[in-house]
């Protein structure tokens, strides 16, 4: 349906204006989705989540890329339309803990340990980057409102990206007021990558486990919630087809069967690497940095969302990538005005 409202909108309607960095997401995406069905099903191990897996991500971009397209939309309305629709329904879905308060806050600090919180929810995803777009809009009310949302709904790997992410932007580009360079930022970004994937790659590996169990008195498959386990075993499995990748789709087909009540990889690195290759894996993430960071406000959401790419699976998320987007449109539309009043 969004191919032929897109096409209706840019046929009839003069209003209408493309995006030129959600057009460029686009190629970018179905460059690295056509490359992958080529080359599996040339290899001849297809996945049959493949079609299900590209609609996702490509819904949110495309989405935004139709709101976004016509002119003197309000971006600023949608976005709190979206925040309070989030945070309403977390509410009343969690209102019955809500009403007990005192014990979901003792609760907290049992929940930085064992990471298990019964307001715990994947709210704290988009929530995190309602968080920060609104410190930096400097909208006191609603940046309270969604803190203590995003505390409850509690992520350990999103509080963690949430408070480096705002750090780095306040030190480096408030209190320094450091000039935006693109592509010295990208170079950081890129080297924060392959810092990424040596960390994983050391986990993975087991280095980090006397640590893990020497501070928190827990094996690390238990501390991770079984992450350990299921990254080893599908690294294994799949570790023949690393460089050219094993099909869009293949780690949920592969965990669904082998472990009970999983389904996903929690490592969007992780899983790109393996069902994409490590070459389009080099071309996802270096496109993914250069298309988007494009200004000073963009740097936290896309640090945030980098590292949520390590341990989580955002990636084909529309709840999370959406509001990235549409944030991320908000801050560059944002940026064109100043300039253009220049």
């Amino acid at each position: 349906m969004f191919p032929i409202l897109l096409g209706v909108l840019y046929v009839f309607d003069e209003r209408v204006k493309i995006n030129k960095i959600l057009y460029y997401n686009l190629i970018a995406y179905g460059f690295l989705l056509i490359l992958n069905f080529t080359t599996s099903l040339i290899l001849g191990q297809l996945s049959g989540r493949f079609f299900e897996e590209s609609l996702l991500i490509l819904l949110p971009l495309l989405t935004i890329f139709i709101i976004s397209g016509i002119q003197n939309f309000n971006l600023q309305k949608l976005i709190n339309v979206v925040f309070y629709s989030y945070s309403v329904s977390y509410i009343l879905y969690n209102l019955q803990e809500f009403l007990n308060i005192s014990k979901l806050l003792a609760n907290i600090i049992l929940a930085l340990r064992y990471s298990i919180l019964p307001t715990e929810s994947w709210l704290a995803f988009p929530m995190g980057l309602f968080c920060i777009y609104y410190i930096i809009e400097k909208e006191k009310v609603k940046s309270i409102i969604a803190i203590v949302l995003f505390v409850f709904a509690f992520k350990r790997i999103s509080i963690f990206a949430f408070l480096l992410s705002l750090g780095v932007y306040f030190l480096f580009y408030v209190r320094k007021n450091r000039k935006f360079l693109k592509n010295k930022v990208v170079t950081y970004f890129m080297t924060l990558n392959v810092f990424l994937v040596t960390i994983l790659y050391f986990f993975i590996s087991g280095a980090f486990s006397k640590i893990i169990f020497k501070y928190t008195g827990l094996n690390v498959n238990h501390f991770t919630q079984g992450r350990f386990k299921i990254y080893n075993d599908t690294i294994n499995n799949f570790k023949d087809d690393i460089w050219l990748g094993s099909s869009l789709g293949s780690t949920h087909t592969y965990i669904d069967r082998k472990f009970d009540n999983v389904s996903f990889l929690h490592s969007d690195i992780l899983k790109v690497i393996i069902e994409l290759g490590i070459f389009s894996f080099l071309i996802w993430i270096f496109t993914f940095l250069y298309l988007n960071i494009t200004n000073k406000k963009t740097i936290p959401i896309i640090l945030y969302l980098n590292i949520l790419f390590l341990t989580d699976n955002v990636f084909i998320y529309f709840d999370t990538l959406f509001v990235f987007y549409l944030i991320l449109i908000k801050f560059n539309k944002d940026e064109k005005n100043i300039d253009s009043s220049l």
